[in-house]
């Protein structure tokens, strides 16, 4: 076997880096389909005991995967890597039990610079924290899946749709459209909506049928929170009645909307959903949950 290999992979990731870094390798005999993975780190931080707990993975080769005794390999991802300490290590061969060859002296420590009202969740960054009954909850705007589409000229990597299409998303993911309870979630919506663009999004408020009773008038959140504040948009006289569902409008303060009880408006989803949201597995998939490093590991 052998055994003299040098890799060296960043000993930190943050951010930006958590979705792009290279990890460097060196070796005295090169084998085809040799390949550098990021495993787990083992018991009390220590080096993986074997090459089987990995989370990716990229051949060191290229175009047929040649033999190659020293090099970079490149990892651009879909996802963040999830917080947490982490080896780089060289592996050869590509059947299992897979033998470690030599793994970088220190581990890859991956670290979020989250705020203090926001939560990493593993393998997407910061979200917004929030509290529904004591509950930890986040807010999650509709922004993955491409293939989708959008309106004419928008964004092409954000999920349109009517509202029963992003109220299904929210529940195939463990939550509900969003509510908004009092002037700091709004701002924390906001501020999360516009990462993305200022649109208008979905929220989970909603009127079972017309009701003229002023601005509380019949109206309820999806989650049964209590409905007491209110953020509608006042140079349109909101609500003007006979409307059943509610889009936030980002380019106007955050404030709300009423749009018509029927599936012909289209717009983008705010989300309100558990911390393993992307774990999640109720009648279908969450649509947020993508096999970026299972899967689809990285070739």
């Amino acid at each position: 076997m052998i055994t003299k290999a040098k890799v060296k992979a960043p000993t930190e990731l943050e951010d930006g880096d958590r979705l792009n870094f290279k990890v460097k390798f060196r070796t005295p005999i090169a084998v085809r389909r040799q390949w550098i993975g990021l495993f787990y780190a083992g018991s009390n931080g220590e080096p993986p005991e074997d090459g089987n707990d990995y989370l990716l993975y990229k051949y060191t080769g290229t175009d047929d995967n040649p033999k190659k005794k020293k090099g970079e390999v490149e990892f651009v991802l879909e996802q963040l890597i999830p917080v947490g300490t982490y080896y780089a290590c060289m592996v050869f061969g590509d059947r299992s039990p897979y033998d470690l060859l030599k793994c970088a002296p220190e581990p890859t420590e991956v670290i979020s610079s989250c705020l203090d009202d926001e939560v990493d969740v593993a393998g997407y960054g910061c979200f917004p924290l929030v509290f529904r009954n004591g509950i930890a909850m986040v807010y999650a705007a509709s922004t993955i899946g491409a293939a989708h589409g959008g309106p004419p000229g928008g964004p092409p990597d954000k999920l349109w749709g009517t509202h029963s299409f992003h109220s299904n998303i929210a529940s195939n993911c463990g939550g509900e459209l969003a509510s908004i309870l009092n002037e700091e979630e709004s701002r924390l919506a906001l501020g999360h909506i516009n990462e993305h663009g200022s649109d208008n999004y979905w929220i989970g408020l909603n009127q079972e049928s017309p009701c003229n009773d002023g601005p509380n008038g019949c109206w309820s959140w999806d989650d049964e929170s209590p409905f007491e504040w209110t953020h509608w948009s006042l140079k349109d006289g909101q609500p003007d009645g006979g409307q059943g569902y509610v889009q936030l409008e980002a380019s106007n303060d955050g404030t709300w909307i009423d749009v018509p009880n029927d599936d012909s408006t289209e717009a983008y989803g705010l989300y309100l959903l558990p911390l393993d949201f992307n774990d999640y597995y109720g009648d279908h998939e969450c649509i947020f949950h993508h096999h970026a490093f299972h899967s689809n590991k990285l070739k």
